[in-house]
C-alpha cells in the first residue's frame, strides 16, 4: 500500500513538470486525480509529500489542506510553513504567505528560498525595503542561487532602475546560461528601454532553450510590432493564437499588427473574435469601430464606440476615443454630436491639436469664423506641422479673400506633405 501511494505521487509529480503554465490567472487543475488514503493519518511528513503533490498539480486547495494539518500535526515542520507560503503566493493571499514564510524562516533561518519567496510577496504587497532585504539575504546565504538574482533583477525593473536590473541579470546568466526566464525578463527589460534588437536576441535565445515558451513569443512579437516588423510579429502572435486559441488577448495582439500594416480585413476578423471571447474589453470594441470608419462605415463605428463606452471598463475612454467618435458623429452629419465630442476630447486633453482642428472645421462650416479662427490658431500653437490646420485656416483665408494667406497656408501644408491633395486643390483656387 505505501509502495503504490509512492508510485502514485512521483506520477502526479512528473504529470505537473510536463504542463505548461498557464497566463493568467492561476486556476485549481480540475484533472487532478484523487491520491490514495494515507496510510498513518497522524504522521506529518505523509500530509506533506500529498500536499507538495496537489501543489505540484496545481491543486492549490487540496494543497492548502494537507500543509495545514500537517503544522497541526507538527508545529515545527519548517518546509510546511514554506509550502504553504508558496501556495497561498499561488492564490494571491500574500499577506498570509508572508506569514508563514516568517514562520519557516523562524524555525529554518538558512533556508535562501524562504526568503527569496518572501520578498517577491512583499514585492506583490509593494513593501519595497523588506523585497530587496529578503533577496540580499537570499544571495547573501547563497551566491550562486541564480532565482534570487533573477528575483532582485525583475523587481528593480519594475522599479525603473534598469543599470541595477541589467546587472542582476547578467549575474544570473553568467551562473546559469541556460536559465530561460531570465532571458524573458531581460528581454523584456531592453524592450522598455526600447532596445528592441537585444530584447529580440534574448527572445531568441529563450525560444532556443524552450520552442515552446509562450511568454517568449509573446514579448518577441510586441518587440517586433515595436520596430515595424508587423509581419514577424503576426508569426509570433499566430503562435500566441495556436497555442491559447480561447484566449481573446492573443487575437487582440494579432489584431493590432494588422491594423498596424492597414490589413483591416484580417484585423476585422481577429477583432470580431476577441469581442466573441471577451466582449466587456472595450479596447477591442474601439479598435473595431476605428476600422468601420476606414471603411467608411460609420454607423457600425459609432455603435462599436457607443458600446465601448456602455462598458464597466473606462481605461480607453480618453481623448483620442471622443476624437475618433466625434469624426464618426461629423461624417453622418450629426455636427452636435460631432461637436460634444470634440469638446470632451479637449477637457480630458487641452494640448490636443487635432481636436481643435476638428471643432474648428465645424466652427466653419456652421459659419463662426471667428471661433473657427481660434481653434486654427490652437491646433497650430499646440502642434507646428499639422498640414490640415494649415489647410483648413488657408480656405477661412480664402473665404474672407485674403489671398495672400491663404496661399501661404496652402503652401506650408505641401513642405509638410507634399503629396496633400486638398493643399494643391487650395492653390489651384487661387489661381483661378
Amino acid at each position: 500500500m505505501r509502495k503504490s501511494i509512492l508510485f502514485k505521487l512521483i506520477a502526479i509529480i512528473l504529470a505537473a513538470l510536463v504542463s505548461h503554465n498557464v497566463i493568467g490567472k492561476v486556476d485549481q487543475n480540475p484533472s487532478a486525480p484523487s491520491l490514495e488514503v494515507l496510510r498513518n493519518p497522524k504522521n506529518a511528513s505523509e500530509y506533506y509529500d500529498r500536499g507538495s503533490a496537489y501543489y505540484e498539480y496545481r491543486c492549490y486547495e487540496d494543497a492548502l489542506i494537507d500543509f495545514t494539518k500537517a503544522i497541526e500535526l507538527n508545529p515545527s515542520h519548517a518546509m510546511a510553513f514554506y509550502k504553504r507560503g508558496l501556495t497561498y503566493a499561488r492564490l494571491g493571499l500574500n499577506k498570509l504567505a508572508i506569514a508563514d514564510f516568517d514562520t519557516s524562516i523562524k524555525l529554518n533561518p538558512n533556508y535562501e528560498k524562504a526568503y527569496n519567496n518572501r520578498g517577491n510577496a512583499h514585492s506583490r504587497q509593494g513593501n519595497k525595503e523588506q523585497t530587496i532585504a529578503d533577496y540580499n539575504q537570499a544571495i547573501k546565504l547563497d551566491p550562486k542561487y541564480v532565482m534570487a538574482y533573477n528575483s532582485r533583477g525583475f523587481y528593480y525593473h519594475e522599479q525603473g532602475d534598469f543599470d541595477r536590473a541589467f546587472a542582476d541579470y547578467n549575474q544570473a546568466l553568467k551562473l546559469d546560461p541556460k536559465y530561460e526566464l531570465t532571458y524573458i525578463n531581460r528581454g523584456n527589460a531592453y524592450k522598455d528601454k526600447n532596445d528592441f534588437d537585444r530584447a529580440i536576441s534574448d527572445f531568441n535565445q529563450a525560444l532556443k532553450l524552450n520552442p515552446t515558451d509562450v511568454t517568449a513569443y509573446i514579448n518577441r512579437g510586441k518587440s517586433y510590432q515595436k520596430k515595424g516588423n508587423y509581419d514577424l510579429a503576426i508569426a509570433d502572435f499566430d503562435q500566441w493564437v495556436k497555442m491559447y486559441p480561447t484566449l481573446a488577448n492573443a487575437y487582440t495582439h494579432r489584431a493590432r499588427s494588422y491594423l498596424l500594416k492597414r490589413d483591416y480585413d484580417r484585423a476585422m476578423l481577429d477583432f470580431n473574435m476577441a469581442i466573441q471571447l471577451d466582449p466587456k474589453d472595450n479596447y477591442n470594441f474601439i479598435n473595431r469601430g476605428f476600422i468601420y470608419s476606414q471603411k467608411q462605415d460609420y454607423k457600425h463605428a459609432i455603435d462599436d464606440f457607443n458600446e465601448a463606452e456602455k462598458l464597466s471598463t473606462k481605461k480607453y475612454i480618453n481623448a483620442d476615443f471622443y476624437l475618433k467618435r466625434g469624426f464618426a458623429y461629423y461624417k453622418t452629419g450629426n455636427s452636435k454630436s460631432a461637436m460634444s465630442d470634440y469638446n470632451k476630447a479637449l477637457e480630458l486633453d487641452p494640448s490636443f491639436a487635432l481636436a481643435y482642428n476638428n471643432r474648428g472645421l465645424i466652427y466653419f462650416e456652421s459659419g463662426n469664423d471667428s471661433l473657427a479662427m481660434a481653434d486654427y490658431l490652437q491646433a497650430l500653437r499646440f502642434n507646428p506641422n499639422l498640414d490640415l490646420a494649415y489647410i483648413n485656416r488657408g480656405y477661412l483665408y480664402l473665404k474672407k479673400g485674403e489671398s495672400s494667406r491663404a496661399r501661404a497656408d496652402f503652401t506650408r501644408a505641401l513642405q509638410i506633405d507634399p503629396d496633400n491633395a486638398l493643399a494643391k486643390s487650395g492653390l489651384r483656387s487661387l489661381e483661378q
